[in-house]
């Protein structure tokens, strides 16, 4: 049988103990921080001192089923917002939107990131100041 003696000798780098113990860790992690990634699960368990590749931590998350999903863009684009609130009396329209307390409440309840909830606020003040506009040159609809 013709086989190097390399590979005769060859003995894995990482036991099954030690994967345990990075899965554990990862899992603990991913339980904590649920919508942390690979890149800042891999940069903790650095931090932490585990010496670990961030494709090995890939592959954990993806087997455990730990991978995050990126977050959907759930708001609507402003001419939207002007279309869907056409047929309303426009004195009464912004009534139909949240105010500034209330939509940070809800957006963080849905889990968006503090720039996702500025820009929602952004864009219903925009929406509100486009509908004073309106009132004045749109007649009430009876």
């Amino acid at each position: 049988m013709k086989l190097a003696r390399s590979t005769y000798y060859y003995r894995s780098r990482r036991t099954a103990a030690a994967e345990k113990v990075v899965r554990n860790r990862v899992e603990a992690l991913c339980a904590n921080f649920t919508r942390d990634g690979y890149r800042r699960i891999t940069h903790q368990l650095y931090a932490e001192g585990m010496i670990v590749n961030h494709k090995a931590v890939v592959r954990l998350m993806r087997e455990s089923g730990l991978q995050v999903r990126p977050l959907r863009n759930v708001l609507l684009p402003a001419y939207e917002w002007l279309h869907i609130l056409r047929g309303y009396d426009l004195d009464r329209a912004t009534e139909l939107l949240p105010n500034p307390q209330t939509l940070r409440y809800r957006c963080y309840a849905m889990g968006l990131s503090e720039s996702q909830i500025n820009a929602a606020i952004i864009q219903v003040n925009w929406i509100t100041m486009q509908i004073s506009k309106l009132v004045k040159y749109v007649p009430v609809l009876s």
